[in-house]
């Protein structure tokens, strides 16, 4: 079944290579963008409701704080006051939306990195790239700098948050790319570029419920 999977990737990227001057590169860009401009709708309902969730826990801290001291010494009773405590507030104890969109979207990043390994074949020429199936410095820089971008405009509760929220993408990206064909790194560069997007449009209506609530969120 995965291997039908990488497989139908596969052919949707191939569709493209009839379309006049499109090679490898190009297919490669050109479906990462439509892949997931396709998700946007999806990752952005995720990504504000991540933030709404960690805005309500930011309310119901002081409150959270004064139950672990009450119930320091009997667990289950701290368990289930913090259970009653999410439930009255209308907090899910696990995100299971967030965590449902993760699932849905981790076997199609690893389908579209096992695709491209394909399709890259030996490799050609794009743009200052001489082999997209070896490794490119400067798309590694490109790719990390985006996503740095796109974690900086995301809105955050907290700075400790923030920073880890920042820095663990760039890193990833940096280090995942560093020995990787470059037609990963264009596959990441696109994905990124719509992270950008997303982020921009996450930070919009944050901005909106941030007014609403009274809640400040970390837009610097």
């Amino acid at each position: 079944m995965w291997n039908s999977f990488i497989d139908l990737l596969v052919n949707v990227m191939t569709q493209f290579s009839g379309i006049a001057g499109f090679n490898t590169g190009l297919i490669i860009l050109f479906t990462s963008l439509l892949i997931r401009f396709a998700l946007l709708p999806l990752t952005v309902k995720t990504a504000c409701g991540n933030l709404q969730r960690q805005q309500k826990l930011q309310l119901i801290q002081p409150e959270l704080e004064k139950l672990k001291s009450k119930y320091k010494n009997s667990p289950e009773q701290l368990n289930r006051h913090t259970l009653e405590l999410f439930k009255r507030h209308k907090i899910a104890f696990i995100d299971k939306k967030g965590l449902l969109s993760g699932i849905l979207q981790a076997p199609l990043f690893v389908g579209m990195i096992s695709a491209i390994k394909k399709i890259v074949g030996t490799g050609e020429a794009f743009l200052w790239i001489r082999n997209i199936a070896h490794p490119d410095f400067f798309l590694v820089i490109i790719a990390s700098v985006l996503s740095y971008i796109g974690s900086v405009l995301t809105p955050n509760l907290s700075e400790q948050s923030r920073t880890i929220m920042i820095w663990i993408p760039v890193l990833f990206t940096a280090v995942f790319l560093w020995k990787l064909p470059a037609g990963i790194g264009l596959y990441l560069i696109a994905s990124n570029l719509v992270n950008v997007f997303q982020s921009l449009i996450v930070r919009h209506k944050m901005s909106e419920r941030r007014v609403a609530s009274g809640v400040r969120f970390s837009l610097s």
